[in-house]
């Protein structure tokens, strides 16, 4: 266990370092994508509550997709040490792409939604199983369930590993919820969406970085 923390440690070590090195391609694709739907997003907050949730719903996933294809294609080529634009990182986003990633990640968001609500051991679970999906999608070409299988097998060996980071991330999130609304409540929309921007990247960036580690250790 203790070697799994200490590779944890590493992958976001490097992480953090690829996102410093190329903060303008992982950064600023993801900006163009969030920021046109947070506009939307306020303008929907004027439907009745039903429909602006299925809205916000739909295209928040739809957003993340979006962010998901670019940051994931991006670390893939800056890992390999190529430089890349902002034009670039965008250019990896393709209908083809999107729509392999939404069928690896909606069937997953399906079963971890449901072993929670069963019990939450087994929402637990499929969240680590399905990890990498994503990565497989956009770097694999895979989708629906050969894209939830593949991520099963890269995270076989890894579980603690996964199981760490994606915790970390959560906390992260929630703290970057949390601060605002404690310490700037006035600001604490705004602040909050700036800060979730900025951090949006980061746990793809060391996600992918561990995908491509187990893919090569197979």
């Amino acid at each position: 266990m203790e070697r799994s923390s200490e590779s944890a440690l590493g992958l976001l070590s490097d992480g953090l370092s690829l996102y410093r090195l190329h903060f303008s391609a992982f950064f600023g694709p993801v900006a163009m994508i969030y920021l046109p739907y947070y506009i939307v997003l306020s303008l929907l907050r004027n439907l009745p509550p039903g429909p602006a949730i299925v809205w916000m719903g739909t295209l928040g996933t739809l957003a993340q997709a979006l962010a998901t294809a670019s940051v994931v294609w991006t670390t893939a080529q800056v890992r390999e040490g190529k430089q890349i634009g902002i034009g670039e990182a965008l250019g990896a986003i393709s209908v083809g792409v999107v729509g392999r990633l939404l069928g690896a990640l909606v069937p997953a968001l399906f079963l971890i939604t449901l072993g929670i609500m069963i019990f939450v051991v087994p929402g637990l679970l499929f969240l680590v199983w399905f990890a990498l999906a994503g990565q497989v999608a956009v770097l694999e070409g895979r989708t629906f369930w050969s894209a939830l299988r593949r991520s099963r097998e890269l995270v076989k060996g890894r579980g603690w590993r996964v199981f760490y980071l994606l915790i970390l991330f959560i906390c992260l999130n929630f703290l970057l919820v949390a601060l605002p609304l404690t310490l700037l409540p006035r600001f604490a929309a705004p602040l909050g969406q700036v800060l979730g921007l900025l951090f949006l990247p980061y746990p793809l960036i060391v996600m992918t970085l561990l995908y491509l580690r187990a893919r090569e250790e197979l």
